[in-house]
This record gives structure tokens, sequence and C-alpha cells, in this order.
């Protein structure tokens, strides 16, 4: 979509180029300034020839579809509690080695 913009962007900028140069050959075709105007003609010939003034192609823009993540459902408990400890303690017994 980016790129159809920015051609379609260029195109435009070129059409507006193209205006002006025409307006100046027209005005000083026949005048002091026809040299000046010959170049422009010039440079508007090689603006055709190298494309610049045909339209860019239409990009066929669908209507982007955001992936969806579907995950399965979670499994079900198999009872109240996951785990259950009985006389357990947590620490370290200072008279102990440590085991590492």
């Amino acid at each position: 979509v980016f790129r159809a913009e920015s051609a379609q962007a260029q195109y435009q900028k070129n059409l507006e180029e193209a205006a002006n140069l025409q307006a100046f050959i027209d005005k000083f075709s026949a005048g002091t300034k026809s040299k000046s105007a010959q170049s422009r003609v010039k440079m508007l010939e090689k603006m055709k020839q190298e494309g610049k003034l045909t339209p860019p192609p239409v990009a066929i823009v669908t209507t982007a579809r955001i992936p969806e993540l579907v995950l399965p459902p979670p499994p079900k408990p198999y009872g109240e509690n996951l785990m259950v400890l009985k006389n357990a303690s947590i620490g370290y017994d200072p008279n102990e080695e440590p085991h590492l």
C-alpha cells in the first residue's frame, strides 16, 4: 500500500512539474527566452519517454486481514488442588552442610 501511495505522489509531482514546464514553454516559446523554452521542451519530451507522465498501475488492495491466534481450550482440571504439601517446611538448617 505504501508503494502505491508513494508512486501516486511521485506521479502527481511529475504532473505538476510538466505543467510548469508547459506553462513556461507557452509563455516564452516565441520571445527572448526561446532557447530556454526549447530546453524545457526537451525536458518535457524526456519525461514522456521515461514514462514519468503515465499514471502508475492501480494496486489492487484487499482489506487486510489481521491474523488471529486461535488457542485450544485449556485442559480440564483433575481436582480442586494441583498440589498439596503436608508437613513441609521452607528454609534451611544452619547446622547442615550446603548441597552445593
